[in-house]
């Protein structure tokens, strides 16, 4: 998955401006700030479908602790607050 990189580079991003930040502290943030896709589905292929085309819709609910996507702006501006600037 590619989301284990993008979201350790957010990570990294808000605790080289924030330093002082914990680990938790900076966890907390980037929970707070992700960005809600409501009834976002992704298709997968079945194995089980006589179509080889047939993509079977998985709500993005039940592939993501958040059901929500990272975001950097976000994080970047509620640490900033959070820490005081």
């Amino acid at each position: 998955s590619m989301a284990t990189p993008v979201v350790a580079g957010v990570a990294a991003t808000v605790m080289s401006e924030f330093p002082t930040m914990t680990a938790a502290e900076v966890k907390a943030i980037l929970l707070k700030t992700v960005e809600k896709r409501g009834n976002l589905e992704i298709r997968f292929p079945s194995e089980e479908a006589s179509d080889p085309d047939f993509r079977l819709p998985v709500p993005f609910k039940y592939l993501s602790q958040t059901d929500g996507i990272i975001n950097l702006y976000k994080a970047m501006e509620l640490a900033k607050i959070l820490a005081g600037n």
